[in-house]
């Protein structure tokens, strides 16, 4: 990835800061990357956090990894379908290279979930994984064509398969 790619993280805001939180700004969590393309999220910062703090907005098309969670969290993948900002416990991995498509790479990331999950690092703490890790993904890369036409089929597919998954969990 990180031949194509340009990869960062993000960083919580002082929760005791109530000025920080309830603005208009999108903040992505770990528990919203789950396979999925970020349109929305739970919590928004303020303009005055992204200043104080330093944080960076990512850009849409940005494709996160879920670093941290010990249940299925951790490995997963979205894409940011708006710009936001986000925790540290996600990887973000800007594309850089006009070859390569964002929704290819998540995509491929979503397929390789259990080999993500599998390389976390403990370093004597909860295992995780790193940027590091994030940046060593290796990622077969077809033409650009190539590319455009498995995401439009791979995205008619995985649309059919979440809307029988949400159906049958509805159902319960």
């Amino acid at each position: 990835i990180r031949e194509f790619a340009e990869i960062g993280t993000g960083t919580t805001p002082p929760r005791a800061n109530s000025e920080y939180f309830g603005g208009d700004v999108p903040w992505a969590l770990t528990s919203e990357v789950d396979h999925c393309v970020i349109s929305d999220t739970k919590e928004k910062l303020t303009s005055k956090a992204v200043d104080d703090c330093g944080l960076r907005i990512y850009p849409r098309d940005t494709v996160l990894v879920a670093m941290y969670g010990q249940g299925k969290t951790r490995g997963k993948s979205a894409i940011l379908g708006v710009p936001a900002a986000i925790t540290q416990n996600c990887g973000a991995v800007i594309i850089t290279d006009p070859d390569v498509v964002p929704a290819y790479v998540y995509l491929y990331l979503r397929a390789i979930y259990e080999e993500i999950r599998g390389q976390e690092y403990s370093g004597g703490g909860v295992p995780h994984l790193n940027l590091g890790i994030i940046g060593s993904i290796r990622v077969p890369l077809p033409s650009r064509e190539e590319q455009e036409a498995i995401v439009s089929d791979l995205s008619a597919r995985t649309a059919s398969i979440d809307g029988l998954q949400k159906l049958a969990n509805d159902a319960v």
